[in-house]
């Protein structure tokens, strides 16, 4: 499987964000995608989950077999954590992790019961979310992308609001990805860009003509 994108750009008005960008993502890495604020790092994210339609250029998904997948199924087969998405805040955090499994199933090493567990979240399993700190909210939006059965992982900023301690769960959690999968992380923490091991640099793909 791999997920190629050709000649990629997005443009908003008159001004181009993303230009030109040829780029293949390849199963069994971590790709760390750099920038400054505002130099297109979460719309290339947005892009990459079908969210947001290029204005130029082509994404390209295929198989394991080489066979080309619907753009209208990368949704299915991807989980995704950034700032921007935020889930039913009325919904207790173990109601939170039942709904999300009765549809998007959870990787074979993980369970239900056990994901609360993972994320240091136990004890507050009858919390609703919008009662959880920001850093403990984002550790648990984390750790479902990162124990959903997904294909395709999006992380955008997932170091945000996490304290040092948390930062060390969230790189020992990151390393257990199957060798099946595509990670995608986007940020300008040295740290977050230390765990890649393939760096994109949105730097390159600004503003040209």
């Amino acid at each position: 499987m791999d997920f190629t994108l050709d000649g990629i750009g997005k443009r908003y008005d008159s001004h181009w964000i993303i230009r030109h960008l040829d780029f293949t993502f390849l199963p069994d890495k971590i790709y760390g995608v750099a920038g400054a604020n505002g130099s297109g790092k979460s719309t290339l994210l947005r892009m990459l989950s079908t969210m947001v339609t290029p204005t130029e250029g082509k994404l390209l998904w295929k198989s394991q077999g080489g066979e080309a997948v619907e753009l209208d199924d990368i949704p299915t087969q991807l989980s995704y954590a950034a700032p921007y998405i935020t889930p039913p805040l009325e919904f207790t955090l173990q109601e939170m992790v039942d709904y999300h499994a009765s549809f998007r199933p959870l990787r074979d090493d993980m369970s239900s019961a056990a994901l609360l567990d993972t994320c240091l979240l136990a004890d507050h399993r009858g919390k609703r979310l919008r009662q959880l700190s920001s850093g403990m909210l984002q550790r648990f939006l984390l750790g479902l992308a990162l124990y959903t059965d997904s294909r395709l992982v999006l992380l955008d900023e997932p170091t945000s609001n996490l304290d040092t301690r948390y930062r060390a769960w969230f790189y020992e959690h990151l390393e257990s990805s199957p060798p099946s999968r595509i990670t995608v992380l986007a940020s300008n923490d040295d740290a977050d860009l230390a765990q890649c091991s393939e760096i994109l640099s949105m730097s390159s793909y600004q503003h040209r003509k």
